[in-house]
């Protein structure tokens, strides 16, 4: 049996109750005078459900149902990478144009302090070298002459005493690095020279190491 709610929405909506009259003597088992042969449709159907004919209408008439919003998809924000707070970025940079060092002369009194003199450091990548500009002249440590490196923790012992006695502060003392190399890398069982000198900072001397280190593997 189909439901009164598929008419709901009709034109022919408000039905008002039918009824007819029919004589006693038609049947003699009819107490009362009139019989109720159809009922108007109970509350009508909720609007925002359309019914089966609203559906129909719909479609005959070629339009297009009520469009619904696209469900939003949450976007995934990923983090900005930041920059080093030590500044190794700005290291990396500054290093091939030139960074302030200390540099410390060995005298032939390892009981006197060496003497100090303020130079600029750089790595030159073409030549494979770390070149130390003291002014007057300057000095070239092949990367590819490079013996072995010293930093304090190795033990004071590895550095020539005067260069260490010749630090200021603690935080000298941590930064120095003494390098023992070949000048000349065509003749690598030739002397030996070496080059004592104290950078900025710690970190500053480490990222000095990781740049040498990387160069010496290319």
């Amino acid at each position: 049996m189909l439901s009164n709610a598929l008419f709901s929405r009709c034109c022919c909506t408000a039905i008002e109750e039918l009824e007819v009259n029919f004589p006693t003597s038609l049947h003699e088992g009819y107490a009362t005078d009139a019989v109720k042969i159809f009922e108007a449709p109970a509350a009508a159907a909720d609007a925002s459900k359309p019914t089966l004919l609203a559906r129909t209408l719909v479609a005959d008439k070629g339009c297009e149902s009520p469009k619904q919003e696209p469900a939003k998809v949450p976007v995934l924000e990923l983090p900005i990478a930041k920059p080093r707070a030590d500044g190794h970025s700005s290291f990396t940079g500054s290093i091939a144009q030139g960074r302030p060092c200390t540099v410390f002369m060995e005298g032939a009194d390892d009981a006197r302090p060496a003497r100090r003199v303020s130079a600029m450091y750089r790595i030159c990548a073409e030549e494979r070298s770390l070149i130390v500009d003291l002014g007057a002249r300057k000095i070239k440590c092949p990367v590819d002459g490079l013996e072995d490196i010293y930093q304090i923790a190795d033990g004071q012992e590895a550095f020539p005493p005067s260069a260490v006695l010749a630090t200021k502060s603690e935080k000298e003392l941590e930064s120095l690095l003494y390098l023992v190399y070949y000048p000349d890398t065509s003749n690598c069982s030739g002397d030996l020279e070496t080059l004592c000198f104290s950078e900025s900072s710690s970190q500053g001397r480490d990222d000095l190491m990781e740049q040498l280190k990387r160069l010496s593997m290319t």
